[in-house]
């Protein structure tokens, strides 16, 4: 089992600037879980429209590709967020069967815009993860923010039992306004992250990138399932009621388990992490298989493996699509991915109708349990196509292919060390007599050992030693200093 790396040292301008990630995805499930079916009931309109909103995903993240790919991050996401409020107000006030589908789908066309702009957001704020190296600690930072936002999720369930028209109007206008507030007092704090155009038909076209949006894919459909096929069993069962009761019970299982979960996702790896959520949410469904009147502690087991499950795919599959995409193409293929998850959730509707069917003609939930099993396992299959992407630790000592030159000057101003991106001060510090670039002591001395040349500009680090390349026997010697090292 790996060891940990340390975790992120997050500043309060750091804190603030990441409010706008925290938010977008605490509205976005505060609109899946209940929001829409609460409207949906209020219109007298099926569930199944619902896939409206999971259609404006796909057509959102295809226009920020197209359309949009030349504005600035922070502006893409601040525009996003102010039109999402909008439709979730929108859809409160005119409460119409004509009205409804087109802010639903207004509502995924805004999250489908966001996609990208949120990790690209995220970098800019911390730019350490553009190093692979310490990619090790990222899923603790995504766990924060995965509790911040169930939280919000919580206070609105809460206020939704109320069903206090000013209080929801009230609620979602202050998120709205610290949103705001929270970015732009401090987006001159972060540089923008450069990025190049690469179009829809490009990503599609490269076979490499199948398998990966194949991951997209099942994330939309599982995480879709977490709720819609509930939501469904639970509406032939008459447990429809209960629905914020239930978003309560879920979302506190993931506020409490969003940081273990962190930790796990950056120990065992992405993938089987994601693949232990699948596992849990089928384990719940084959509980609820078993529900056929109103048994309480049978419905809080069922929604507490669903939550526990939720969190792991949730953690897992974002981790793994956001790690799997280059970094000057980061934004471009974050967008797409989320136009395939937005694919996955709208099938997963459609599945999700079909099996209502059966349940409701046949009695029988176990439909749902033998169904979702066989999806399990094309997931696997399909999740175990792309490479894990957390590092190993022999990884913090890999010279990057490419280092920019605001990299070079962030690790100068922060006094960070460019090897394994910890503080480079006082007396334990080399500083690279060419390009000016910073080492920790136990660095310097592991690559004079080594290459014995800068990572930055390739001058010798000890002039009284030769350059060599890593092969062969060094690569031996490279593993012992790397052990020493991490002792």
């Amino acid at each position: 089992m790996k060891k940990l790396q340390p975790p992120f040292k997050v500043s309060a301008k750091q804190s603030l600037f990441g409010t706008g990630s925290s938010t977008s995805w605490g509205l976005a499930n505060i609109l899946h879980f209940t929001f829409e079916f609460s409207i949906l009931q209020k219109v007298n309109l099926p569930y199944f429209f619902i896939i409206f909103h999971m259609i404006g995903v796909f057509f959102g993240a295809i226009f920020v590709m197209e359309v949009l790919h030349k504005t600035d991050s922070i502006t893409v996401f601040l525009i996003q967020f102010i039109f999402l409020v909008f439709f979730l107000m929108s859809l409160m006030i005119f409460l119409q069967p004509l009205y409804t589908p087109f802010a639903l789908f207004g509502a995924g066309f805004c999250i489908g815009i966001g996609s990208g702009s949120v990790h690209i957001n995220t970098l800019r704020a911390f730019p350490e993860l553009k190093d692979p190296a310490k990619w090790g600690a990222a899923g603790r930072l995504f766990s924060q923010g995965l509790g911040v936002s169930s939280i919000l999720v919580i206070i609105y369930a809460i206020i939704n039992l109320t069903e206090n028209f000013v209080l929801t109007f009230i609620y979602f206008t202050l998120i709205l306004i610290i949103t705001l507030v929270s970015m732009l007092i401090t987006k001159n704090d972060f540089q923008n992250i450069t990025q190049e155009h690469v179009t829809t038909i490009t990503i599609l076209k490269n076979k490499k990138n199948l398998p990966k949006l194949g991951v997209a894919f099942f994330h939309g459909f599982f995480i879709i399932n977490t709720y819609y096929a509930a939501i469904l069993i639970f509406d032939s069962l008459g447990f429809i009621q209960y629905l914020n009761s239930y978003a309560l019970i879920l979302f506190t299982i993931v506020a409490i388990v969003s940081i273990p979960v962190g930790m796990i996702v950056d120990r065992i790896g992405r993938r089987i992490t994601a693949m232990v959520g699948l596992a849990l949410q089928a384990l719940a469904f084959l509980v609820l298989s078993f529900l056929s009147d109103f048994n309480i502690p049978l419905i809080i087991i069922f929604i507490s493996f669903l939550g526990i499950g939720f969190t792991f795919i949730y953690t897992g599959f974002t981790r793994l699509e956001v790690e799997l995409s280059r970094g000057l193409n980061l934004r471009d293929e974050l967008s797409i991915s989320m136009g395939f998850v937005g694919i996955g959730a709208a099938v997963g509707v459609i599945l999700g109708e079909v099996i209502k069917h059966l349940i409701i003609v046949t009695s029988n939930a176990a439909y749902l349990t033998i169904v979702l099993l066989f999806i399990f396992i094309c997931a696997t299959i399909v999740v175990f196509q792309v490479r894990e992407t957390l590092p190993s630790r022999s990884d913090k000592f890999t010279k990057p292919d490419f280092i920019d030159d605001e990299d070079l000057t962030l690790y100068k101003e922060r006094k960070i060390c460019l090897v394994c991106k910890g503080k480079a001060t006082g007396f334990e510090v080399y500083v690279c007599t060419d390009c000016g670039v910073l080492y920790c002591l136990k660095c310097a001395k592991a690559l004079s050992n080594l290459e014995n040349i800068c990572w930055a500009c390739n001058t010798p680090i000890d002039k009284s030693k030769p350059t060599k390349p890593l092969k062969g026997v060094e690569e031996e010697i490279k593993e012992e200093i790397i052990k020493d090292k991490f002792k």
